[in-house]
């Protein structure tokens, strides 16, 4: 698509995205059932070809977006929980 900032499939992905990062931070609460998630979304993703380097980005991608969204709050114990 040549528009990706009014691409459907997109906006279906960031949606994705979201749903994730919100489900991994209600699964810490209870991470018995969030570690074997997080196992099986990984290996979902290296079936499709994702690469060290491409984890890398979307790690400074989502730490960008952690900043940008809390703030102040967002301190270094944040930060390097979610590394």
């Amino acid at each position: 698509e040549s528009d990706i900032y009014n691409s459907p499939a997109m906006t279906r992905l960031f949606a994705r995205i979201v749903n994730a990062v919100g489900s991994c931070v209600m699964g810490l609460a209870d991470p018995t059932t969030m570690v074997p998630w997080l196992m099986q979304l990984g290996g979902r993703h290296i079936g499709y070809g994702a690469t060290e380097p491409q984890w890398q980005v979307v790690l400074e991608a989502l730490h960008l977006t952690l900043r940008d969204a809390l703030g102040a709050a967002y301190t270094s114990d944040v930060e390097e929980a979610w590394k």
